[in-house]
């Protein structure tokens, strides 16, 4: 009987085999990374020259996004470069509304359309419908 027992109330050897399996298994496990390796960006620094060359072809007409791919830069870069060397960026080709249009907006989505459909009937994204809507005044949905 006191076998018996002895098997149930030895809690040490029990620890013991525990924390070696523990163990055993911590040193063959492989180490898994939580989140995935981002190699840094290769940073590039253009000189003076290249600067004054890239904002005489802004200014010439060249896009943001045509610099980018010539000077290997990102295109936030070039309008940061462009910013500082005092050079005014021209706005996006974002479709915006006149004041005609605005009243369109308005009542289409007030006769219950919704921003998406007026967007696509003036040819204009959903944002751009929204901020016309603010304009006018007329509240959301």
């Amino acid at each position: 009987m006191v076998g018996v027992l002895r098997n149930y109330c030895n809690h040490n050897l029990a620890t013991r085999q525990l924390n070696d399996l523990v163990e055993k298994a911590r040193s063959t496990a492989t180490v898994m990374r939580s989140t995935p390796s981002v190699l840094p960006r290769k940073v590039v620094k253009l000189t003076l020259s290249q600067v004054t060359e890239l904002g005489s072809l802004y200014q010439s007409g060249s896009s943001t996004y045509n610099l980018a791919k010539v000077f290997g830069i990102r295109r936030d870069q070039v309008s940061i470069i462009l910013k500082r060397s005092g050079i005014a960026v021209r706005p996006g080709l974002q479709a915006k509304l006149n004041e005609k249009d605005k009243d369109q907006a308005a009542r289409l989505y007030l006769s219950g359309l919704s921003l998406r459909k007026v967007g696509l009937q003036l040819g204009v994204t959903d944002n751009t419908v929204v901020k016309a809507l603010n304009a006018q005044g007329v509240p959301r949905r």
